[in-house]
């Protein structure tokens, strides 16, 4: 199975680049030690081991690779069809490389996160941006429309189900979803918060919050 510093190796060899995307939304990474300590805090919850894991813009694949090494079984997915190129030689890497990560790990490039089925997932985990174009044959352009379309999926899910919404970088500066006064739960009514927010001391660019599925 694969180790912490193979990811940190596989990683490093690839160096994928933080930047805007075509729909110009941030492709951010997450700090190793945020994502250690969201699972961390997972583990408080249930066994990790042969949980099935969604990850929405899942970048370089660092939160997705931290997951197989806890034993989850991982989908993979990623919208922007350039990073989902350069991804893809990553996830082509770790599955030569680590051959037992071919029955748990699947990665679908150059898809839009309301095209897949959420139901079959136990732990989602989504790098929370606000579209601000008219491409999507989902979205017309509304926060609003946009909202109603993911809380469908949300309510997708099987109770029990976790998911972790991730604010980077300048979303910080406009999520309304976290404000006191506009909280997820109320967006998002099947939501409940299943542990505190998340705000590491050494980043104030990132933001975590983990809701559980009523």
């Amino acid at each position: 199975m694969i180790s912490k510093l193979d990811i940190w190796e596989l990683l490093s060899k690839h160096n994928i680049k933080s930047r805007e995307l075509a729909d110009l939304s941030t492709n951010g990474k997450l700090p190793f030690n945020d994502i250690e300590l969201i699972f961390s805090e997972l583990e408080k919850t249930t066994p990790l081991n042969d949980k099935k894991l969604l990850d929405i813009g899942c970048s370089d694949f660092r939160v997705s690779l931290y997951a197989l090494m806890h034993g989850m079984q991982v989908t993979a997915i990623e919208k922007d069809a350039e990073l989902s190129g350069e991804v893809g030689k990553i996830f082509d890497e770790a599955i030569g490389k680590y051959p037992d990560l071919k029955e748990l790990f699947n990665f679908i490039p150059n898809t839009n996160v309301l095209d897949i089925e959420w139901k079959d997932y136990d732990v989602v985990i989504f790098y929370y941006t606000e579209p601000n174009y008219l491409s999507s044959q989902y979205v017309d352009g509304t926060i609003e429309v946009w909202e109603k379309h993911l809380g469908g999926k949300i309510g997708e899910l099987k109770p029990g189900a976790i998911v972790i919404f991730i604010f980077i970088d300048a979303r910080i500066k406009r999520e309304r979803l976290i404000s006191p006064e506009d909280p997820i739960s109320v967006k998002f009514p099947m939501l409940k918060s299943s542990l505190p927010d998340i705000i590491t001391s050494n980043n104030r660019y990132v933001r975590i919050k983990i809701m559980g599925k009523a």
